[in-house]
């Protein structure tokens, strides 16, 4: 359902590293007898995180300079 699609971008925003969901495309399933059709979500997720600008290295005093 579009709540469980939303759960889940919610969920995504929730994490410690930025996430960026892009090229979201929503689109029914096939039914099945007996069965309500579904939602599918395709997305591309690149997520980042922090570097200090000395590549490789992770601040060590709390991010002050």
């Amino acid at each position: 359902s579009y709540d469980d699609l939303a759960k889940f971008a919610s969920d995504v925003s929730q994490l410690s590293r930025i996430v960026v969901l892009t090229n979201i495309a929503i689109s029914p399933s096939a039914a099945t007898a007996g069965q309500p059709s579904q939602l599918v979500m395709d997305a591309t997720a690149r997520t980042y995180r922090y570097r200090d600008e000395a590549i490789g290295t992770v601040p060590t005093n709390g991010g002050r300079r």
